[in-house]
């Protein structure tokens, strides 16, 4: 039996063969790629080899979030109210990233202050640190970048001043250009579009660190 097939459809069932084939290898390989230059990172680092990165041009517009970046974050915005010591949130995380080695764990009233300040959840900023860079203890070298801000395979990773700075901005550019509402299954698309078209990893380990968090908290009301 002989088909008739014009050269149009031809064509076009080519197309879709190369878009799946694209789809099938594409999010393993970035995978892989992703996870060998976070590994890399450290290692780099201890042999004095740098990484070429780049600070964001004043104003440059990032897609992504739909935010303007300015490379800097402003100063209008201080640690937030002391609420977060009061109800046990910071000291929660705090206990939570020690228990963790994380370098963030001083700063854990500054990341729920800042939530707070933003009216983000208090857990998502230390959450999306555990899943892009281990709780910040491998990044990229000499960027203070735990959140893989601008990072991932052809990325420039923006280069925090210090944590504090870092902490800063991630929390901002998370309620403005993500929203307050969005869980880690609605940010992952955008955030890690891989992972959104491969089991979503990313979605599932950050909600999985932040019932951690939640739990910590939970455990010091009991004992208190």
């Amino acid at each position: 039996m002989k088909l008739n097939i014009s050269p149009r459809t031809g064509v076009v069932v080519l197309i879709l063969l190369w878009a799946v084939l694209a789809l099938y290898f594409y999010a393993p390989l970035t995978k892989v790629v992703t996870s060998t230059l976070l590994h890399a990172s450290k290692p780099m680092a201890s042999i004095g080899q740098q990484y070429e990165l780049e600070l964001i041009d004043k104003n440059k517009f990032d897609a992504r979030t739909s935010v303007f970046l300015t490379g800097g974050y402003s100063t209008e915005y201080g640690i937030g109210s002391d609420i977060a010591t009061q109800d046990g949130r910071a000291a929660a995380l705090g206990k939570y990233l020690r228990d963790q080695g994380s370098p963030l764990a001083p700063y854990s009233s500054l990341i729920v202050g800042q939530a707070d300040t933003f009216k983000l959840d208090w857990r998502l900023v230390a959450a999306i640190s555990g899943i892009e860079s281990r709780f910040c203890r491998v990044t990229p070298v000499d960027t203070n970048n735990c959140w893989g801000w601008r990072g991932g395979p052809g990325g420039s990773w923006q280069v925090f001043d210090d944590y504090p700075m870092g902490i800063k901005v991630l929390t901002s550019r998370l309620a403005l250009g993500y929203g307050i509402e969005l869980t880690p299954y609605d940010i992952e698309p955008a955030y890690c579009p891989p992972c959104a078209a491969s089991g979503h990893s990313w979605a599932r380990a950050v909600t999985q660190f932040m019932n951690g968090m939640t739990s910590y908290l939970d455990k010091s009301r009991i004992t208190q």
